[in-house]
């Protein structure tokens, strides 16, 4: 368990670990510190309805990434601003390496090499070696409005403990333009740099996914099996109204059907060399009312269908998965979202829904859930063969408990773990069993 405490003279901030015994249910041992910096730069505005992240602490301040074998685990922050230009700022970025009997192996604060306003920090990642990777977006020096090809590259940055020069692999990923991107570490330690897609610019939908592989011989990225995966029209037709089917029909013809908002969610990669990627429609809508002498703002929140998609070794598709939901709320995330969990070679999708959609047919459209307003909680299958099957774990007006699913913890290979709300001011934990 991580947690932060708080100097307010010094402005400094000290993250501590603490080992606990799962199967005794105590701590074990007591707390020892592990970073203390000061001069944090939160990054919770950045996106309020959950882009891809790693694990970190609430305040978004502390991010941590693991390596695929789970070895050695990177602390990763960002220094406050010297500049508020985004044009003369160059950010400084904390790295700290442990490995997992979480002795540190090596630290850096490392100054970027481009400004904000020239390059986006997309992903982090750190290998078996302890090896760091950052994924950057970095903008052409003129900003080209070429609706065709896009006006940036991607660059992996890659730091060690014997050298503390960055290495900079720059690539471009052909003509398409990239929505959300990642890097990380498969099983054979390759690294791979993946994400969504799509082949028009400033476009908020998705055309599909597309994996690189980082060839350590040349340099250069290279294509992961085919290179670009995209959603099947059928598949994305499901679920969705008549008028909704016609149009995209309509745009099959012009090869422009993408899936509107899809947000990228969780990668991950198995030890048989297959990849699972899975998104979720997410979206905010704010209105500004009007009562004659005064005006307010209400922002509601959409977490809709999740797209499933799983690429075998072999580098065939071996299926994509359109599961049904349309959730709705005022509280930011709340409730909302879905959490995914691999078991004996199956996949299952946790989220709040309602009743009505247990028995949903693929030319329905979803009945809405309200967040905070009962539901239930279901469990979407899909086994190793891409079968489908669903069932419902509770009802939260029969159980009066109320989960925020999207922040069940796995403790282990067959237990997931999350707290619970059975009153306004009481908290209890919920532990769901695979057997």
């Amino acid at each position: 368990m991580f947690f932060v405490t708080w100097d307010r003279g010094e402005d400094k901030e000290t993250l501590f670990a603490q080992e606990i015994n799962l199967t005794k249910g105590k701590l074990k041992g007591s707390a020892h510190e592990i970073v203390s910096t000061s001069k944090l730069a939160s990054r919770l505005s950045v996106s309020p309805w959950g882009f891809r992240m790693p694990a970190n602490l609430d305040d978004g301040k502390w991010n941590f990434y693991y390596s695929f074998d789970n070895s050695k685990m990177l602390v990763e922050y960002r220094k406050k601003p010297e500049r508020r230009n985004d044009r003369l700022n160059n950010d400084v970025i904390g790295f700290q390496v442990f490995d997992e009997s979480m002795q540190k192996l090596w630290s850096r604060e490392i100054r970027m090499p481009y400004t904000e306003d020239k390059m986006d920090n997309e992903d982090y990642s750190v290998d078996s070696h302890g090896n760091i990777y950052m994924l950057a977006k970095v903008y052409d020096e003129k900003r080209s409005r070429d609706r065709k090809r896009p006006n940036y590259h991607f660059e992996i940055l890659k730091w060690s403990k014997e050298k503390e020069d960055v290495t900079i692999i720059p690539f471009k990923f052909t003509d398409k333009f990239v929505n959300s991107a990642y890097v990380t570490e498969d099983a054979n330690g390759n690294i791979l740099v993946g994400g969504y897609y799509t082949t028009r610019r400033n476009s908020g939908s998705t055309d599909g996914v597309f994996l690189l592989k980082l060839n350590d011989a040349t340099g250069e990225m290279d294509k992961v099996m085919k290179g670009v995966y995209p959603f099947p029209t059928n598949v994305m037709q499901q679920y969705e109204s008549a008028r909704t089917r016609r149009r995209m029909e309509r745009k099959e013809e012009k090869g422009e059907v993408e899936d509107a908002n899809l947000v990228l969610r969780n990668i991950v990669l198995k030890a048989d060399g297959s990849i699972q990627i899975f998104g979720e429609e997410a979206f905010s809508v704010t209105t500004t009312y009007y009562t004659g002498r005064t005006s307010y703002t209400r922002t509601t929140y959409y977490y809709n269908d999740i797209m499933a998609m799983e690429i075998g070794g072999d580098g065939e598709m071996r299926w994509v998965k359109k599961i049904p939901k349309s959730q709705q709320g005022t509280a930011g995330r709340g409730g909302m979202s879905f959490k995914s969990f691999n078991y004996k070679g199956d996949t299952y999708f946790f989220f709040m829904d309602n009743k009505k959609n247990l028995d949903i047919q693929k030319d329905e459209t979803p009945a809405t859930h309200q967040d905070g307003a009962g539901g239930i909680l279901m469990a979407v299958k899909v086994d190793a063969a891409g079968k489908v099957s669903k069932n419902m774990v509770f009802d939260v007006r029969e159980d009066k408990l109320n989960l925020t699913v999207a922040n069940f913890n796995k403790v282990d290979f067959n237990q997931m773990i999350v707290r619970g709300r059975a009153r306004r001011r009481d908290s209890q934990a919920a532990l769901i069993t695979f057997e």
